[in-house]
């Protein structure tokens, strides 16, 4: 059980890594494109 739930913990961070990640280039580019200012913050 304490390794399934390792494993499972594990893949779920990986996922939210990568969704972090894609959504922090949308924004980002979001921003660049918007309100230039906002970049820095």
């Amino acid at each position: 059980m304490t390794t399934q739930f390792l494993i499972i913990s594990a893949f779920g961070l990986f996922v939210l890594f990568l969704l972090f990640k894609y959504e922090g280039k949308r924004k980002r580019g979001k921003k660049v494109t918007g309100r230039g200012g906002d970049f820095d913050s």
